[in-house]
């Protein structure tokens, strides 16, 4: 995908393959359980490294609904190239006033549960069941609160604890309540040596 500029903000996770990914002039290598996060009027561009299968599941949002919402499509052109009508549909970039601003490249330590919070939501918009819109939202909420945690925790890694691995478990969980969840499954989440796991379970989460 040549250069473009987006209206709204774009999550992009990197389930299979690779990418080089050129943000603003800043170029990052994409592996699986990578994310990026594009932001509006942000220049960037995605070219495809190899030869094998790449699956890039993503969301475009708006932090706020406003009357155009609907109405705003996904730009695949150049800021140059944008029409004077379309100008209108450039959102304020508001996720930069955080205390900790979202980086444009995460590598994710903890991607399968934050892999599974974006599945739902692509499932809930695909299926439009009765009251999509709002779990969708509440699904959003979560896997926003994920991705600020993982930012902080990759901008503090001094001040990594067990308890953001016990989130990620616990989180896992929740989503995964109809399956049978092996010990083994949730060492690969968490990092954790799984006999630890099972110390800290207990003893964080009872």
């Amino acid at each position: 995908m040549e250069e473009r500029v987006l209206f709204d903000y774009e999550i992009l996770y990197v389930k299979e393959g690779r990418l080089k990914v050129t943000v603003e002039d800043d170029v990052y290598l994409g592996e699986p359980g990578d994310l990026f996060f594009f932001r509006p009027r942000q220049r960037h561009s995605i070219r495809k490294i190899g030869t094998d299968l790449v699956r890039q599941p993503h969301l475009h949002f708006d932090l706020l609904y406003q009357e155009d919402s609907p109405d705003v499509k996904v730009s695949f052109k150049k800021l140059e190239n944008i029409t004077t009508d379309e100008m209108k549909w450039f959102r304020n970039d508001d996720i930069e006033q955080l205390t900790l601003p979202l980086a444009s490249h995460i590598h994710l330590r903890h991607h399968l549960a934050i892999e599974k919070l974006l599945f739902e939501i692509i499932r809930e918009f695909q299926m439009k069941l009765p009251f999509y819109e709002l779990n969708m939202k509440g699904l959003f909420i979560q896997l926003f609160t994920a991705l600020l945690r993982e930012n902080y925790w990759n901008r503090n890694p001094h001040l990594l604890s067990n308890l953001n691995e016990l989130e990620q478990v616990r989180i896992f969980l929740k989503h995964n309540i109809g399956q049978k969840v092996t010990l083994d499954e949730l060492a690969k989440i968490s990092g954790i040596s799984k006999y630890y796991l099972i110390t800290l379970l207990i003893k964080h989460l009872g």
